[in-house]
């Protein structure tokens, strides 16, 4: 998720900070859709790992929209715990 941690270019530019933002919500939901995309191509993807990885796929884009819509942080909080908790389930299946 390296796109979702950039910085403005020009400190304290607003646009700046519009975009980097922007760029980061965008990068979020874009993971999750790369992701989906990735499972319906490899149909023989183990249940346990297509399952932990719908999931966290799921998360990026839900977490993605809630950001883009402004929702409030008891929104989004939720959704990022929800997000780290699918993160830590992926990885050990990736080894």
């Amino acid at each position: 998720m390296l796109n979702t941690n950039q910085a403005n270019p020009v400190p304290g530019d607003p646009t700046g900070d519009l975009a980097v933002a922007a760029n980061a919500r965008l990068a979020l939901y874009s993971g999750g859709d790369y992701l989906l995309r990735r499972l319906t191509a490899e149909p023989a993807t183990p249940a346990e790992l297509r399952d932990a990885v719908r999931s966290l796929a799921n998360a990026l884009q839900e977490l993605a929209v809630n950001y883009l819509a402004g929702a409030p942080d008891s929104v989004v909080t939720p959704l990022r715990l929800a997000l780290e908790r699918d993160t830590r389930a992926v990885d050990p299946l990736c080894v």
